[in-house]
């Protein structure tokens, strides 16, 4: 998520109402693995092929998702 945006997480149920954005090919923990599983099935959770374009994509003026998933210790830091 952007450094000034107001989305607070303190545990992975925090994510729920947002977009997220994940790389394609990396290892989740289970939880976190569930969490975008189900929200690539509703269509809230977008499968990315190059970190590069998925940091491009966040920070662009009009963003398409919220967060970018990369390990659950990275989105509770």
């Amino acid at each position: 998520m952007r450094r000034n945006s107001d989305i607070k997480i303190n545990k992975l149920a925090d994510v729920e109402p947002y977009v997220i954005r994940y790389l394609a090919g990396l290892s989740y923990s289970p939880e976190l693995k569930k969490i975008i599983d189900t929200k690539t099935e509703i269509g809230k959770g977008v499968t990315g092929y190059s970190l590069k374009a998925i940091f491009l994509q966040l920070l662009a003026k009009t963003s398409r998702f919220e967060i970018m998933a990369d390990s659950k210790i990275i989105l509770l830091w």
